[in-house]
């Protein structure tokens, strides 16, 4: 991902964001939530990048800078490893799948994502 021309990748291992300035990765912002095998895409019309759900964590939030994040309305369920895309310019998301403690997941979400 790049925000004005700069990579950003955000890592939910250890809860934080890296911006690639002069030949190197540097900190960039903490997570207001922990994750744990989260998902994440960028939806260009609006939110960014989103950062969506995990083990056990139905949290959603967005940045569009890597440094100050917004919390969205939670999922109704969590699952770990799911898939997240962008659907259209209201900034719905279709969260997909994933796994739980019990199996693989079958469920298939829309998400408008709610601001808090």
């Amino acid at each position: 991902m790049c925000f004005a021309g700069v990579p950003l990748v955000c890592s939910g291992n250890d809860k934080y964001c890296y911006k690639y300035f002069d030949g190197s990765w540097r900190k960039s912002a903490q997570f207001p939530t922990p994750f744990d095998r989260t998902t994440s895409t960028y939806d260009p019309y609006g939110l960014g990048l989103v950062l969506a759900g995990g083990f056990n964590i139905t949290a959603v939030v967005a940045t569009k800078d890597g440094n100050t994040f917004r919390q969205l309305a939670s999922l109704p369920d969590h699952s770990a490893n799911a898939c997240l895309a962008p659907l259209d310019k209201a900034s719905n998301l279709l969260y997909v799948g994933g796994y739980r403690e019990t199996g693989n997941v079958n469920d298939v979400f829309k998400y408008l994502a709610v601001l808090y």
